[in-house]
């Protein structure tokens, strides 16, 4: 159905999607065809951990959090922090990097970390230059990603929930 400049299609659309889905949307634009493409969060492979952290700044404070979890999706262990008035770039660069300062406490290779903002996976992947304490921040997760044979991922925000919530909720 046609709403706006948008197409609304029902969850029975997506064959093979869970049904608790939502409907997809997608936004028509003149010379670029969008198509609908449902996102979700994935297991890590056999015998390997998954990091998922995120981080919000509300009212000048940022609070960040994450999840770790296990091949089959157990959780392994779940943090909440404060950081105090810093902006969103550093407050979710800091909850990744508290994330795996705690997996480096555990027995933990070949670990996945997944951030959903694509800037600060670029910052990390092509080791660009940043403001000195974020900068700081950058090295110490590169660090730790190498220690910890691990990788960094982009996602979608929408396969990222837990890690929203555990900023959050103060899990």
């Amino acid at each position: 159905m046609l709403m706006g400049k948008s197409l609304v299609f029902p969850g029975s659309f997506l064959k093979g999607v869970e049904a608790s889905l939502p409907t997809a949307c997608i936004t028509l634009k003149q010379s670029v065809k969008q198509i609908a493409k449902p996102v979700t969060w994935h297991l890590s492979p056999s015998g390997s951990l998954k990091l998922n952290t995120d981080a919000s700044v509300t009212t000048g404070c940022a609070v960040g959090g994450g999840i770790l979890r296990d091949h089959l999706g157990r959780m392994v262990l779940a943090f909440y922090t404060k950081f105090g008035h810093i902006e969103v770039l550093e407050a979710k660069a800091r909850a990744l990097h508290f994330g795996l300062k705690l997996c480096g406490q555990i027995p933990c290779q070949g670990l996945i970390a997944e951030v959903d903002l694509q800037v600060l996976h670029h910052l990390i992947l092509d080791k660009l230059s940043a403001r000195w304490l974020l900068s700081n921040v950058l090295t110490s997760i590169r660090n730790f990603l190498h220690h910890l044979q691990g990788s960094v991922h982009h996602v979608f925000r929408e396969t990222n929930k837990i890690g929203r919530a555990s900023c959050r909720e103060r899990v």
